[in-house]
């Protein structure tokens, strides 16, 4: 079935390959997308501490001319905001002429395989759209305990297959997987307010394309909140510490003391299988987040 692009589906749907770059502000660049025709399809996993979700997709595009341009924060540089502002937004859109995209059914489920456990994304129907989504929330035994249960995300070889369908055969595909774990520092542990605490990771191999540190300061009552976010070109390096320029931008209301969410995040890197239908290929990827909450004390205090 054939649907006309609309909005969200164009951003996520549509391969797109990075054709300029221009500054827009410190530390920011604005970037110029288009799309690309053929067939591909996308599968991308997450698994937090709440569970675990999947979705898959496979598009046939064609008649694609569309454009759009969006805000990102420059590879290598940091930004400093209070919370009301976003990192990261579109600020374009596609231009007038929307491109077809035709749905593709590739059978009942992808199944997923990994060192732990197998999963099976089963196929959603809505309308002219033939997607694949799984949704699985995670047990707990008490607030923020999960049940024992084997994990998805975990070092060793990931294997997917599907049984085939209307447009698609049966195929089977595999990648290697090491994940992305924040070893510094360690949730509870302290610093202080006055230098931008060590951070260190381990499976940074995994991620050879941009990586998010991020880091969420809240003051101790909750009210206020204010954001860092560094983008670095790849999560090889192993460690990072936010540029001291950056980090006194931290407003006054925070020096008395709060509360820090340190987090990477990454998308794995998108493996590019090789499936007959799909002349662009299957796009896999994991997108990984660990992190960390520390508390941030005060400076000393002298009589």
């Amino acid at each position: 079935m054939s649907n006309s692009c609309q909005g969200f589906v164009c951003l996520v749907l549509l391969l797109a390959t990075v054709l300029s770059g221009q500054t827009t502000g410190l530390n920011e660049t604005v970037e110029t997308v288009d799309c690309l025709n053929g067939a591909t399809g996308e599968l991308l996993m997450s698994e937090f501490l709440t569970g675990v979700s999947a979705t898959a997709t496979f598009v046939k595009v064609s008649d694609c001319s569309s454009k759009l341009t969006f805000t990102t924060i420059r590879p290598g540089l940091c930004t400093a905001r209070p919370r009301t502002n976003v990192a990261a937004e579109v600020v374009g859109t596609p231009s007038p002429k929307t491109p077809i995209v035709s749905f593709l059914d590739a059978g009942p489920a992808i199944i997923v395989r990994g060192p732990g456990r197998e999963v099976r994304i089963p196929r959603v129907v809505n309308g002219p759209a033939t997607t694949y989504s799984l949704s699985e929330l995670r047990q707990f035994t008490s607030g923020v305990t999960p049940l024992p249960g084997a994990e998805l995300v975990r070092s060793g070889r990931f294997t997917v297959s599907a049984e085939g369908g209307r447009d698609i055969a049966a195929f089977q595909g595999e990648w290697d997987f090491v994940p992305l774990q924040m070893t510094r520092p360690v949730s509870g542990s302290q610093a202080s307010v006055q230098t931008p605490p060590a951070i260190e990771w381990s499976g940074g191999d995994s991620v050879p394309g941009p990586m998010d540190v991020r880091l969420a300061i809240t003051t101790r009552d909750g009210r206020q909140a204010f954001d860092i976010i560094c983008r670095l070109p790849d999560g090889r390096a192993g460690s990072f510490t936010v540029p001291t320029e950056t980090w006194s931008q931290i407003p006054a209301a925070f020096l008395t003391g709060s509360v820090a969410t340190v987090s990477l995040l990454a998308s794995a890197p998108l493996v590019n299988l090789s499936v007959p239908e799909l002349d662009k290929g299957l796009r896999v990827g994991i997108v990984q987040s660990t992190g960390a909450v520390i508390a941030l004390s005060p400076p000393p205090t002298f009589p």
